[in-house]
């Protein structure tokens, strides 16, 4: 599944006998590009056949079951370390039965592998007690290695395992042909985002691998947008054409829910009555999404003379929890109810006229290791079935293997219902501070100034505000003693020293103030400031730092009426010494006038992303930063290595 980000807020992946014989043929077959085209194409070159509207021949038929089969993405991990997780038969089985009692009749396995697709092909032939009427689509997981400048050893190394992965994936489809109903080759590697890309020449070599030597139909999943020709990767030497002459379906992903985090469609629904009307809205406009997905692929195909390629959707689905609250991503949508939604709504198109072949719904059960990329299962990670699929059962009914349903509640024995619908609405603005000054860091109060409620306890300080750095790239601490401005405590901020070494894209760090009082135990990332009172004024604060090269960047965060954040920064500069910045290793005094804050927009930021700052809703009234692609310095460069510390104090800001 692909990996989300936040759009505007910087921030914040027992072996079979036959595989040895296979990898001696994989080697074989890689060298001299292999079979298995689809006889209806036949083209060795990136250049289709029209079809002209004829019955396709040669594509290897889909099993009359795999598209009366509810469907669903599985993976057995239930911890926060996927790498030092023992899976085991028991744990599996149980998942196996949880499953088919839910009606689930096929699952999709992304690789495989000894430890997990090995492990339930084996268990599902062995089942007795129930016999378990589970199908399978089989996975081949192959990494990249063509495009991030690996060196000849390492690209060896990487073509070496996707070769051994391929040679498992051949030896498991022949050895359940029962079970495997398909396999599909690579995930996400073709699209523009893929964090594996794969040259789609590289992938048809894989597919014709495969092909070769297993009777299932074979695909790759990918995106939509890959499947529509609209976000390829590397283009000029990426071609929908090379792998659709080599499978015998499609099989595609959408995920509406990033269609919102991206304002891909009109989610909001503000026309919409609040409630539940809205939440109806809302979820209707994502599956309308969806289908849209859906029809571009296959206009795509028809375009490109594939038009009889069946197509699954072989990932979509909803989150059922936030699962990062504190980058408030999901904050408008992700809950068991919008899931549930969702969810029917699927089977509902799946059996209308002109469905995809098959929808897989991403996914069955949580995986803490995803972190916030969690809480998409149809139960969670307690094996608890969530509101999703709990109507299809009675409170305790029995589970085939003498289990019993669990359900999740959404407090105690409280049950969702459709009142817990989310949907979008304005965020609220907090009351105005109305003093002459709005101190953020600094031990010295004016007369009549506010200063903003501290969160950071640990340790505890005098000033203990959370600064949250974007990664591993700064370490933050608090210093005391003379060496302030205000002979109290101040702030470091050290880069990491092999930045260069690393290809560090910079640095960064961002203020978090809570406006509660005690603060909550749970901090909430989109608690803002109410600053309005200071939109006239500036900001200001104390900089020094020794021979720091180049520009700095500071600023503010804030959110909107449309619920999307925006950075506004502003470059600082000692060869100018703009607005009193230096870096002579002496306290300097910065005075910043807020007009001269710009919009920041990311790769990613949604159309409807503020130009001004919305001062009512300030998320992060302070940003220090060096974003090298935005400072003028080099990525990977030596010159990123070993960059000076920079210490600040008495930030605040002054409605003059």
């Amino acid at each position: 599944m692909r990996p989300h980000t936040t759009p505007s807020f910087p921030l914040r992946a027992n072996q079979l006998a036959q595989a040895t014989l296979a990898t001696a043929a994989l080697i074989m077959l890689a060298a001299c590009g292999g079979g298995g085209t689809t006889s209806d194409n036949g083209a060795t070159t990136t250049t289709t056949v029209s079809n002209n509207g004829a019955v396709q021949t040669g594509l290897r038929a889909l099993p009359a079951d795999f598209s009366s089969r509810a469907a669903v993405s599985y993976s057995p991990y239930r911890t926060a370390n996927k790498s030092t997780e023992t899976v085991t038969d028991d744990n599996v089985l149980q998942d196996l039965q949880l499953m088919s009692a839910a009606g689930i009749g096929i699952i999709r396995l992304f690789d495989s592998s000894t430890e997990v697709s090995s492990r339930v092909l084996r268990l599902i032939q062995a089942s007795t007690n129930p016999k378990l009427d589970l199908k399978v689509q089989l996975g081949a997981y192959v990494n990249t290695f063509e495009y991030w400048g690996q060196s000849a050893a390492t690209q060896a190394t990487i073509q070496a395992g996707n070769n051994a992965e391929i040679a498992r994936c051949v030896a498991l489809a022949n050895s359940y042909p029962d079970i495997v109903e398909a396999v599909s080759v690579g995930n996400e590697t073709m699209v523009g985002w893929s964090s594996v890309p794969i040259s789609t020449q590289q992938m048809a070599i894989y597919l014709k691998t495969v092909r070769s030597q297993v009777s299932q139909p074979v695909t790759t999943d990918d995106d939509w947008g890959f499947y529509s020709g609209t976000n390829l990767h590397h283009p000029a030497v990426s071609n929908t054409a090379d792998v659709l002459a080599q499978i015998d379906y499609v099989s595609m992903h959408s995920y509406a829910s990033t269609g919102v985090l991206f304002d891909l469609f009109d989610w909001r629904q503000q026309s919409a009555a609040s409630g539940s009307a809205r939440a109806t809205a809302m979820m209707n406009a994502a599956m309308a999404k969806t289908q849209a997905d859906y029809s571009a692929v296959r206009s795509w195909l028809s375009h490109s003379g594939k038009a009889q390629l069946p197509i699954s959707v072989g990932e979509t689905g909803w989150k059922a929890a936030d699962s990062n609250s504190s980058t408030g991503q999901y904050r408008y949508t992700a809950s068991p109810v919008n899931q549930a939604m969702y969810y029917r709504q699927l089977a509902n198109w799946k059996s209308s006229a002109n469905a995809p072949t098959n929808v897989f719904y991403f996914e069955a059960f949580d995986e803490p290791w995803k972190g916030g990329d969690d809480k998409w299962g149809l139960f969670n990670v307690s094996r608890q079935a969530r509101y999703s699929i709990q109507s299809k059962y009675a409170n305790g009914a029995a589970v085939t293997g003498g289990q019993t349903w669990n359900y999740e509640y959404k407090s105690g024995s409280v049950a969702y219902t459709s009142a817990d619908a989310l949907y979008f609405t304005p965020p609220s603005t907090n009351t105005a501070v109305a003093s002459s000054q709005f101190l953020i860091y600094g031990d010295t109060l004016a007369t009549g100034a506010t200063k903003a409620a501290q969160y950071w306890t640990n340790p505890v300080t005098v000033n203990g505000l959370w600064f949250d750095p974007y990664d591993s790239g700064v370490a933050y601490s608090e210093l005391t003693g003379a060496a302030s401005p205000d002979t109290g405590n101040y702030l470091q901020f050290a880069p990491a020293a092999t930045l260069g070494t690393s290809g560090g894209y910079g640095w960064g760090v961002l203020s978090h103030p809570h406006t509660e009082n005690p603060p909550a135990t749970t901090y909430n990332g989109y608690t803002s400031q109410n600053l309005s009172a200071f939109s006239g004024g500036h900001l200001n604060f104390y900089v020094k730092t020794n021979g720091y090269p180049g520009k700095i960047q500071v600023g503010i965060s804030t959110d909107s009426a449309q619920g999307v954040t925006q950075n506004f920064l502003v470059s600082l500069d000692s060869a100018s010494g703009s607005y009193g910045y230096c870096t002579t290793n002496q306290w300097c005094k910065v005075s910043i006038p807020l007009s001269a804050l710009t919009a920041i927009p990311s790769g990613t930021t949604p159309p409807t992303a503020p130009t001004s700052p919305d001062w009512s809703r300030v998320i992060a009234p302070f940003i220090l930063q060096d974003v090298f692609s935005q400072t003028g310095k080099t990525v990977g460069s030596s010159a990123v290595n070993n960059l000076p510390a920079i210490y600040i104090d008495g930030i605040s800001f002054s409605q003059q």
